[in-house]
């Protein structure tokens, strides 16, 4: 699985960038090495004006159509990431978002909340998502998330291992 912070901010999420959506990283030996230990290989740029862009990616020993599913229900989101305190699907008024899968996510220990828009191409087994216009946070006034985290968007992308001896 392969979360990426590089789609456009407000971009529709039916079509994202086939470049950017066929675009893995390239993993050296140490980082494999790190993938083959357990942990999580992960990477982040920062620019001058405090964007960025990321990716992190983990080796997980299940059966990818079990990993698939689980990372397509949302709903279940607060049962398997700790930081997740409450998950709310809501629909969104965003034009160009009919259809697509919203939720609210409470998180971590300040109560932030994350409004978040999906999209889901089964086909290449990639989970699109993007916060929303509208985050909002009990401990910061409505819509300060923007300013904190402008376009954040990015993608999950579970690519099956060749088998492999155990």
């Amino acid at each position: 699985m392969v979360p990426r912070s590089t789609l456009p901010a407000m971009a529709p999420l039916t079509e994202p960038s086939a470049a950017l959506l066929d675009t893995l990283p390239q993993l050296d030996e140490m980082e494999l090495e790190r993938l083959r230990l357990g942990k999580r290989v992960q990477r982040q740029r920062l620019a001058e004006d405090g964007s960025g862009t990321g990716f992190a990616v983990c080796d997980v020993c299940a059966d990818a159509d079990m990993v698939w599913e689980a990372v397509k229900d949302f709903d279940g989101y607060a049962e398997r990431i700790k930081t997740v305190r409450t998950v709310t699907p809501y629909v969104s008024e965003a034009q160009g978002s009919e259809g697509e899968p919203c939720y609210s996510f409470l998180v971590s220990r300040i109560r932030l909340v994350l409004n978040v828009r999906f999209t889901i191409d089964e086909t290449r087994r990639r989970v699109a998502w993007q916060v929303a216009d509208r985050p909002t946070s009990h401990c910061l006034p409505p819509g300060c998330l923007l300013a904190l985290l402008p376009g954040c968007s990015g993608m999950s992308h579970l690519r099956p291992l060749p088998a492999r001896a155990a």
